[in-house]
Parts: structure tokens; sequence; C-alpha cells
């Protein structure tokens, strides 16, 4: 397994350098040297993600499906749920809800309670309901999986589904409690010094507190150009914290989330705030 891992390193580094034909390259040669089905299902997984984030988005689900289907003939669940957790991810972020749903159900009945990949399944899997329109469903699974990740202690999941949480709230335009998660996902953040979720919950108590609008997107700036993931979290924050500002600032920060969602691939998020922008014509 340290072998493998050890790949793993070095391809995920070329693709957070946005270096993904030498991943693909990389990925290539491994692929002719290994004989090994849990190697080949890691490399596969990991060639569709470079070509995932290379724009060849056809190819790359077609390289995750191959790895999937050798990742189903192990029985240990713990052995691979790394990987199945993180194709569920691709899934979800392409739009394939019903793929994505099936196997973060997977997961979550065959894992452990408090596995790290049965707690990110859980909340995953709020994701998807949030993203079809059953909101109670949503908040009930982010719940679930605060308190049992506190239970086990896993703060750093903790403080993702509170921050879920803040969100869906604000998209309910309930100030109080949006306020109230993100301070709880703070407080967890903090003690592991989690910074997607530090960043992220600066930007959105700013939007709370209704400054210039200058000032958000001088911050959302600062935090976007610290790497992939990074985006995305911005434009999260944009879309559901947006309906705190006034009309014309809500317009530039909604025009910013769409921009931010194309570029990380998001294309049902950005459909929605899409929707929310024509609504605002």
């Amino acid at each position: 397994m340290a072998e493998i891992k050890n790949i793993q390193n070095k391809i995920e580094k070329l693709i957070g350098q946005k270096r993904y034909i030498e991943a693909i390259e990389y990925v290539d040669h491994e692929l002719n040297n290994t004989s090994d089905k849990l190697t080949q299902a890691m490399l596969l997984f990991e060639k569709g993600k470079a070509q995932y984030w290379n724009d060849q988005r056809d190819v790359a689900m077609q390289n995750i499906t191959k790895s999937l289907s050798i990742l189903e003939e192990f029985e240990d669940e713990n052995l691979v749920g790394d990987l199945i957790f993180h194709i569920a991810g691709l899934y979800l972020l392409i739009g394939d809800l019903v793929n994505s749903k099936k196997i973060y159900v997977h997961l979550i009945n065959k894992l452990p309670e408090g596995n790290k990949y049965r707690l990110g399944s859980m909340q995953n899997l709020a994701g998807i309901y949030r993203k079809s329109g059953d909101i109670t469903k949503a908040k009930d699974y982010l719940k679930d999986t605060v308190s049992e990740a506190k239970k086990y202690g896993e703060e750093v999941m903790s403080a993702y589904s509170c921050e879920n949480l803040s969100e869906i709230y604000a998209m309910q335009l309930d100030r109080e409690n949006a306020k109230t998660w993100m301070e709880k996902a703070i407080d967890f953040a903090e003690k592991t010094n989690e910074q997607r979720i530090l960043r992220s919950g600066k930007l959105a108590l700013l939007i709370l507190k209704d400054p210039d609008i200058n000032k958000i997107l001088e911050e959302g700036n600062k935090i976007k150009n610290n790497g992939m993931p990074y985006p995305h979290d911005v434009a999260d924050i944009y879309y559901a914290f947006s309906s705190f500002t006034p009309t014309d600032s809500r317009k530039k920060l909604i025009e910013e989330a769409i921009l931010l969602y194309s570029e990380t691939g998001d294309g049902e998020m950005r459909k929605k705030a899409i929707e929310i922008l024509e609504a605002m014509k």
C-alpha cells in the first residue's frame, strides 16, 4: 500500500500544479508496469481526474467507470473506501446524482460508524438532497454527521458539515442560524487548523456584516488563489450568502460564482446560479 500511496501522491502533486498532461503520461507509464488490480484502479482514477481537469470530460468518466468496476471486486471496503469515495465525488461534480447517491449509500451501509469515508458519504449525500431540493433530509444528514463526527473526534468533518448547514440556512435567509452554524464550523476548524473552513468561514461572516462589495470581492480573490479547491469554496459562499447583500452586490457575487463554477466544473451549481441571475432581471 505504501508504494501505491507514493505513486498517488506524485500524481496528485502534478494535478495540483495543473500539469495535467504530465500526470496522464506518468499514469500511462505506471499502468504499463503493474499487474496489481488495486494499483490499476488507483491509476485509472487518477488519470480520469487529470483528464477531467484538463477538460476531457467524456474520456475522463470512462476511466473513472473502469476504476470503479475493478474496485467492486474487492471485499474490504476500508481498503478501497478512499478511491470509491472520491469516484462518487466526481460523479457528484458532473451532476450525476443517481450514481453518486448510489455509491454514497453503499459506503454508509458498509463502513463502520465513525469511519471518515462513511462520514464523508453522509455529508455528501446531504449535498445531493440539497441539490435535488429535499432540504429537510439534507439538514438531517448534516446534523447526524456533526453528531457522529464529534463523537469519534473527527473534527474536520464536523467543521465541513457545520459549514454546509450554515449555507443551507443562508439560502433560507435565516441569518441567525447561518451565523451560528458557521461560527461552529470555524470553532471546529480552529482545533485542526483546517484552512479551507477558516478562510471560507471568514468570507461568509464578512458578507453577513454587510460590508462594501469591493471588500467582499477582495477577500474572495485572496482565498480563491490558494489552489484548486478554493475557487469552489468561494463560489459556494457567494452563492449561499449573496442574499444578505443589496441587489446590485448580489448580482456581482452570483456572476462571480458562475465563473468560478465554470472553472471548477460544477455544472449543476453553475446552472442554479444562472437561474438566480435570470430571476433577478
